[in-house]
């Protein structure tokens, strides 16, 4: 079964080379990591979780239909999340 949609608040960081979520995002997914790997921060060397997700944009902004950007996409849990930020 397909997981439920979620819209979520995100930052674009087009210099990052790993995209990252908040593990909330995770269990409202109802999902479980596939693999950890190591994470490189400000802070040093982390081990996170990696998932697998479809990430897309909806309908706005001219869109004629919902745009699917990465399916699948691997994503790490934040090592230590944002403020106001999910995705």
């Amino acid at each position: 079964p397909n997981p439920p949609v979620l819209v979520l608040r995100a930052v674009i960081d087009t210099g990052a080379t790993v995209s990252s979520a908040d593990s909330t995002v995770f269990r409202r997914l109802g999902l479980t990591p596939f693999s950890r790997a190591e994470n490189q921060t400000a802070g040093g060397k982390m081990a996170v979780n990696l998932f697998r997700v479809s990430l897309g944009v909806p309908k706005v902004f001219g869109l004629a239909a919902v745009a699917v950007l990465a399916d699948p996409l691997v994503v790490a849990e934040f090592a230590h999340p944002i403020p106001d930020v999910e995705l």
